[in-house]
């Protein structure tokens, strides 16, 4: 029973820490996504560009 109690800890802590990583990387792109559209806009936008 310490056996499989101990491994279950393991398991959950293990899945914890995918499921952080993975919250991270989802934060990240979204950054990465929102300043593209930022630059993007930013670009469109600005008269120069097209002069």
């Amino acid at each position: 029973i310490k056996i499989v109690r101990r491994n279950l800890i393991v398991l959950i802590k293990t899945r914890a820490r995918i499921t952080e990583l993975a919250q991270l990387t989802k934060v990240f792109i979204k950054n990465i996504i929102l300043e593209k559209i930022l630059f993007t806009s930013k670009y469109i936008t600005n008269l120069k560009n097209y002069t």
